[in-house]
């Protein structure tokens, strides 16, 4: 590689635009051709699928994930043959594992590498999609399963237990839309979908909280203010505190002696700040997403600023670093699972393969 100057200096490689016309042969082809070839509808769709294709094909994310399940897969097949096929869940996984040590990272690591810039731009477009778009999504589907479950014979479930499903269902997960999307050529359409999974996740997970807190089955117009009043608490106080842990650590960071100018002391301190805002937040009975969100935001607006040159290169490979073994474990877990035997004799299916 070259010095930074001359990389700097490099003239951008121009990319040919789509209305750019095209040799077919002997005859020039332009796009209002093509269009006039096809029907609009099957255009569209044609090129939503090419160009899926072509950023699955080039995306190192969709590369990481086959391999990581492909590798849990295989692992999971190793452990099936050695136990002579009676179980491949040698790892096995409890929720406390994945709440208090694989979760935090990635939550943190979210806010830390956020684009604060455009999504403070458009915090009320975020806001109204996260947040309000959760309680229309699990309006209708709790209206749905009222209406539909009783038709398919589940005669048990109780307003509780709808409820917390249309809480759960509410929450979508637009991974394969954020890797489409490319944030230097639509960056304003990349920040509102990414600042709308992150809302939307921590908005489902204080939802989903707030019926918990229900005491009876049935509900109604005082119960249900109940809900929304619990969650709007759940939400403030969440933030709140994320916000204060990420003010107090800039302010430590800052003024206290001992810690400036010792790289190991400055990130020692905003690892164990951020996890102990995830900790504070479940300790309280508040929601530890929002909160560790929020204090990533603020350590990378105001602490990150406040420490030595090696500490910020160093802060920003390591809290890339965890989320992504994280993650890799999370993947590899899930692999591994797809071939427990015990889980397939549970499930429906066990008729197809036993």
């Amino acid at each position: 590689m070259g010095s930074p100057d001359q990389v700097k200096n490099e003239a951008p490689i121009p990319k040919q635009s789509p209305l750019r016309p095209s040799m077919v042969g002997n005859e020039v082809v332009t796009c209002q051709d093509k269009m006039h070839q096809y029907p609009r509808v099957n255009l569209t769709r044609h090129e939503m699928r090419r160009c899926m294709f072509k950023q699955k094909k080039n995306s190192r994310f969709y590369k990481k994930l086959n391999a990581q399940h492909a590798q849990g897969c295989i692992s999971g097949m190793f452990f099936l043959v050695l136990s002579n096929g009676k179980s491949s869940h040698t790892l096995r996984f409890n929720e406390d594992l994945f709440f208090i040590y694989l979760l935090p990272p990635i939550i943190f690591n979210a806010g830390f590498q956020v684009k604060k810039k455009q999504c403070f731009q458009n915090f009320i477009t975020i806001m109204l999609c996260g947040v309000v778009g959760v309680f229309i999504s699990a309006f209708i589907i709790v209206a749905g399963s009222r209406w539909f479950f009783p038709r398919l014979g589940f005669l048990g479930l109780t307003a509780r237990d709808h409820l917390a499903a249309g809480a759960i269902f509410s929450s979508n997960d637009t991974v394969c839309t954020l890797q489409v999307l490319r944030q230097d050529e639509t960056p304003l359409l990349y920040s509102l979908v990414f600042g709308e999974v992150v809302v939307n996740d921590a908005t489902s997970v204080v939802l989903f909280n707030a019926i918990q807190k229900m005491d009876s089955t049935r509900l109604n117009s005082m119960k249900t203010l109940r809900i929304i009043g619990d969650f709007f608490y759940l939400f403030l106080a969440s933030t709140a505190l994320g916000i204060t842990t990420g003010l107090v650590i800039a302010y430590i960071l800052k003024t206290l002696y001992f810690v400036r100018h010792s790289s190991s002391r400055e990130i020692s301190l905003m690892v164990l700040m951020a996890y102990l805002s995830y900790m504070l937040a479940e300790l309280l009975e508040l929601s530890g997403i929002l909160t560790v969100f929020f204090c990533g935001i603020l350590m990378s607006h105001y602490a990150w600023h406040n420490v030595t040159e090696s500490s910020r290169i160093t802060t920003r490979y390591v809290f890339a670093m965890m989320p992504y073994v994280a993650e890799t474990f999370i993947f590899l877990y899930v692999g591994m699972d797809a071939l427990d035997i015990e889980k397939w004799k549970t499930s429906k299916l066990r008729c197809l393969v036993f």
